[in-house]
């Protein structure tokens, strides 16, 4: 019986079908009828698909000395999301997933700093993308003068400043305010990262956004 050499096609068919038995059992076999060039060959490939490219690599932290009310982030709804981490150190760090902008931004949204008001923090990135190099701080974020006079803004029912705003997890009276909590996701217009939103007033039609009771 003549014995052939596998070739690149076998390996794509045991790609496909190596969950089942009958191949796995039949794995040792197989080896044994690979030609030493073949091997050569799927070593290096080996070697170097485990060494991540520059493309594949983070990039670099970026270290923010907080003075300035607000973290300022472009968003683009075609760009993956990827895990952002805001660390205060310490122990102190949050994490959300945004679609920071490949190239112009759809919208910005923000992270209010408020609670790290003249400390350092440090912004860690899933992935490398161009809108790093836009976010900033201020004490305003982009499209704050004309907040709620958007077209297509709902007037008369409470929508939060930036992000996707849900249903409402509870309605509390305390010390003469109304207390709406919601479910939100502060960094895109739909739903992802959950926060408990919260929001007062005192007649039900004007509200206050304030921060997250829960993220």
């Amino acid at each position: 019986m003549v014995r052939r050499n596998l070739d690149f096609r076998d390996f794509r068919f045991m790609q496909r079908h190596m969950d089942i038995p009958v191949y796995q059992s039949k794995l040792s076999s197989v080896i044994k009828r690979i030609s030493r060039p073949m091997v050569n060959a799927l070593v290096y490939v080996g070697l170097f698909s485990a060494i991540p490219s520059r493309a594949q690599q983070s990039p670099a932290p970026i270290n923010i000395h907080v003075t300035h009310q607000y973290l300022n982030i472009p968003v683009q709804a075609s760009a993956p999301r990827q895990r952002v981490v805001f660390d205060a150190g310490g122990g102190d760090s949050t994490a959300a997933v945004i679609r920071i902008a490949q190239g112009k931004p759809d919208y910005w949204v923000f992270r209010d700093l408020s609670q790290w008001k003249g400390r350092e923090i440090t912004l860690r990135f899933g992935a490398e993308a161009t809108g790093i190099r836009q976010i900033h701080i201020a004490d305003s974020f982009p499209g704050k003068d004309s907040l709620y006079r958007e077209r297509n803004r709902p007037q008369l029912h409470f929508s939060s400043q930036r992000g996707w705003n849900n249903d409402p997890n509870g309605l509390v009276w305390q010390d003469g305010e109304y207390h709406l909590f919601y479910q939100h996701n502060p960094y895109e217009r739909e739903w992802e990262n959950m926060h408990w939103g919260h929001a007062v007033s005192t007649d039900l039609l004007r509200w206050k956004e304030l921060l997250p009771a829960l993220s």
